[in-house]
């Protein structure tokens, strides 16, 4: 049977942890705190101090990318909301972008619209594009609405924002708006004199099609082969076709193979058999000259755009899937990180711009964070240990006879105390998986399987009671 000594050492053993870990994680901060407080940080927190709302924004996205302290979302609310009470639309972007995407608060899409709404009405750009993408596909609890849309695209737009000028110009040629090709060449015109690869294939199709414009079959290789050199697979496959169908240029089986063939290699199945009945017109010399240039294209790693190669068990699948919004903001050069005016000891609004604060890295699903999986295993940890020392508590003191222990044990309270302690400590950290992991799902569910399928784990040896 367990003596009381070795419920003592328990005890002892839980409590050290918690210190040195109390201990360790303030002497962390102080080192960071230390280590990052120059005399401009110091004097943004004086500024923040006094209400200075672009001090506090930067205070906020301090803690938020975790570049001069320690990463903290919760803080890095709390500054952006005081920063938005100041009518700061940065901070309202970042808040909506914390609640879409659950960063350091339950996911909540209306609060993230909401939030969004506010930045947007005071010509956030980025606001406005994550707007406009929410209502065009929709999410749970906000259903599409194609011209709420419309509206919110086309104002980012008119900011140069690429993608929404790219979008708008979709929905004009006739996804969620009435057709106005007009209007759709004029976006996808503004698009691609920023470079942008699709708008430029886009304009292609339209010239060869002639949707909007008349057919010109020149200009539209003029936008088509810069685009497929680049990779874009649709204007690829429009140029494999022209050359095929000798449309606007003169038929060339070998180009057209080059094409479809640079397709096929990257899992495109529907020019499969375009690629076969072309190549019954060949001669065996054009099918090797097609397929050499359609590697020398391929070894210079220019496949179709945003795509990878696929395996051979792979297919290519086209899905109309929403980009995600505000997906991550990257850290700054030094050259863009804020200066404080020496002469006036504020700092200086035109050094605090969309621009150089709030800059999206592309579009893609946030990358799994090294902080986050820190705390993550150390809430594992202590969830472990948690519930270890229940089940002791439990197959010690409850299924045991009272009269086996000292009679302190004896008192009902004592005992209650003893197994709704852990248990308490256990679902606190559940309820605090929510705000400091980026996975509190996972976090509940290896809980329950643990306390579930453990417990014969933690039940004490055969004599060991």
């Amino acid at each position: 049977m367990m003596t009381i000594s070795r419920v003592l050492l328990f005890v002892i053993v839980a409590l050290l942890s918690l210190g040195v870990s109390n201990s360790e994680t303030r002497q962390a901060h102080a080192q960071g705190l230390h280590s990052s407080q120059s005399s401009d940080l110091e004097h943004l927190f004086f500024l923040a101090g006094k209400g200075n709302v672009e001090a506090q924004f930067r205070i906020g996205l301090i803690y938020d990318l975790g570049q001069e302290m320690p990463q903290d979302y919760i803080q890095a609310k709390q500054w952006y909301e005081k920063a938005a009470s100041g009518g700061l639309a940065d901070a309202n972007y970042l808040l909506g972008g914390m609640y879409e995407l659950g960063h350091g608060v339950p996911l909540d899409y209306k609060k993230a619209v909401e939030y969004y709404e506010k930045a947007a009405s005071k010509g956030q750009a980025d606001a406005q594009l994550d707007l406009a993408n929410i209502f065009f596909y929709g999410t749970e609890g906000i259903p599409k609405n194609y011209s709420r849309a419309a509206k919110w695209y086309e104002a980012a737009a008119q900011q140069g924002i690429v993608e929404a000028q790219k979008k708008i110009a979709l929905m004009y040629e006739g996804v969620g708006l009435p057709k106005d090709y007009k209007k759709a060449k004029n976006w996808y015109e503004k698009a691609a004199s920023q470079g942008d690869i699709s708008a430029k294939a886009s304009l292609g199709l339209m010239y060869s099609e002639g949707k909007g414009v008349e057919r010109n079959f020149s200009k539209a290789l003029e936008y088509l082969k810069p685009a497929a050199n680049a990779g874009n697979w649709s204007a690829q496959f429009t140029l494999g076709a022209m050359y095929a169908d000798g449309r606007g240029v003169p038929q060339d089986y070998v180009e057209a193979h080059k094409w479809f063939n640079i397709l096929a290699a990257v899992g495109f199945e529907q020019v499969v058999e375009s690629r076969n009945r072309l190549t019954k017109k060949m001669t065996p010399a054009q099918i090797a000259e097609a397929q050499r240039l359609a590697s020398d294209f391929e070894n210079q790693r220019k496949l179709p755009h945003g795509m990878r190669k696929l395996g051979a068990n792979e297919k290519l699948v086209f899905e109309d899937t929403p980009p995600q919004a505000n997906s991550h903001i990257r850290e700054r050069s030094p050259d863009e990180n804020i200066v404080l005016d020496e002469s006036s000891k504020e700092i200086n609004p035109s050094q605090i711009t969309k621009e150089s604060t709030v800059i999206l890295d592309g579009r893609e699903k946030n990358n799994p964070d090294d902080t986050g999986n820190a705390v993550f295993l150390i809430l594992m940890l202590l969830q472990a240990f948690l519930m270890r020392v229940n089940w002791w508590v439990y197959y010690t003191f409850i299924t045991q006879p009272k009269y086996n222990h000292p009679p302190i044990f004896w008192n009902p309270f004592v005992r209650v105390i003893l197994v709704s302690g852990p248990f308490i400590g256990i679902a606190l950290l559940m309820f605090l998986s929510f705000f400091v992991t980026s996975s509190p799902w996972w976090f509940i569910s290896l809980s329950v399987i643990w306390w579930v399928f453990g417990s014969k784990f933690h039940k004490p040896k055969e004599g060991e009671n």
